[in-house]
């Protein structure tokens, strides 16, 4: 019988949020009104935010830049066309493009408009071809962008996705999406593959499964589930090889704090520390500059609309950062009929479950470790092979890690 050892030690689970030295720091509020719904995007290394619904019902479409330089935010041209929100965007490397969204009575827009930074100036483009207008989901992988999903003007929800090519100006649809219907869903690429994590679905129910897209294939996979709680209207963006979900709602009436990062290299979720001040928010929108995170405006439970922005100062990637930092360390992740997991942190107090899951998201074996315990032995005799993703995880933290059964 083959038998393989893992290594690691606790942090492995634990040591997951950022160093002691990350924290949330408030920076210049938005300039324009207070205001949800809005739209956010970073091209040319530089970083606007604008349109959305403000302070008494009024949807807008003036736009800003903010300076990290100088911490300020400074009035560009306003985005042309109708005054939106709910409107989606793309963050190519020198363009940025805004697409769709509601007007002030509601009905659907599909036009779409392209900025450069260079010269302050919009520029109509090719209009969304999709059924949704409303809160899409959208991400963009080099030239190309995705989105769809999305909700219209009769409250119907829709699993239609496209890709649009910035080189040419062209839409064409792509495989439908296969879960469930649903808007204000979180949509990030990492690692080459688009994700569409949670959003708000039939009956204004949220939803927390996770679907992973391949451009290249043109195909989409269910990924276990991690969530606390099933979550939409999340603040999402890209930081270094991650994406970052922040705050959210239910649907209903409960409002998060959580700020949760996801890295498709490793398939593995972390938690940072949720905002020190009016956190708990839905509808705000998230950005990029020099991989640090920022969180702008939103709306709180109690429907007051918020223009505060906030950066966190330090995103962890498992690719790009020193992994000895994240406290953990895998040899190899090839296993036969069993493996061996060490524990070698001493000051374990909680207990940690562990799960094996297909690809697929399909749970094949579970189970708790103690706290006293320092070792403990998977067996995995009953299981094909395959890739599997090995969980672990406890009231705090998430680690997810892929596994390969081989014999």
């Amino acid at each position: 019988m083959k038998q393989t050892i893992l290594a690691f030690t606790f942090t492995f689970i634990l040591g997951l949020n950022a160093n002691s030295f990350a924290q949330w720091i408030q920076v210049a509020d938005f300039v324009g009104t207070e205001r949800d719904d809005l739209v956010a995007f970073t091209c040319a290394q530089r970083a606007f935010a604008g349109s959305g619904m403000e302070v008494g019902f009024q949807v807008t479409k003036d736009f800003y830049e903010y300076d990290n330089a100088t911490n300020q935010w400074l009035a560009i041209a306003d985005l042309p066309g109708i005054a939106r929100q709910y409107a989606f965007s793309f963050s190519f490397a020198d363009y940025a493009c805004v697409y769709a969204g509601t007007n002030q009575q509601g009905n659907d827009l599909k036009d779409g408009y392209q900025y450069t930074p260079q010269n302050n100036t919009w520029n109509a483009i090719a209009p969304f071809p999709g059924n949704g207008s409303r809160a899409c989901a959208s991400a963009n992988i080099g030239n190309m962008g995705y989105a769809g999903l999305g909700r219209n003007n009769g409250s119907i929800l829709h699993n239609d996705w496209w890709q649009y090519n910035l080189d040419n100006n062209t839409w064409i649809q792509k495989s439908s999406f296969p879960g469930l219907v649903r808007n204000l869903a979180a949509c990030f690429e990492s690692n080459g593959y688009i994700y569409v994590v949670g959003g708000i679905g039939v009956n204004d129910v949220a939803l927390g499964d996770t679907w992973k897209y391949n451009p290249q294939n043109d195909n989409w996979i269910e990924l276990p589930s991690l969530f606390i709680n099933p979550i939409g209207s999340a603040a999402v963006c890209k930081v270094k090889y991650s994406g970052v979900m922040v705050a959210g709602f239910d649907g209903q009436s409960n409002y998060y704090d959580h700020a949760i990062t996801f890295d498709g290299y490793n398939a593995a979720w972390s938690n940072l520390p949720p905002i020190s001040i009016d956190g708990a928010r839905k509808g705000s929108k998230a950005f990029s500059i020099n991989d640090e995170l920022y969180v702008t405006c939103g709306i709180k439970a109690d429907n007051t609309r918020l223009k505060s922005t906030w950066k966190y100062n330090q995103i962890n990637s498992i690719v790009q950062d020193n992994a000895a930092t994240l406290g953990f360390r895998i040899y190899p992740i090839a296993v036969s009929d069993s493996f061996d997991m060490l524990i070698e942190e001493q000051n374990i107090h909680v207990a940690t479950n562990y799960s094996i899951n297909t690809i697929t998201g399909i749970e094949v074996l579970k189970g708790i470790i103690q706290p006293h315990q320092r070792s403990f032995k998977l067996y995995t005799t009953g299981l094909s092979d395959g890739m599997y993703l090995l969980k672990m995880f406890n009231e705090n933290k998430v680690f997810i890690q892929k596994l390969i059964i081989t014999r």
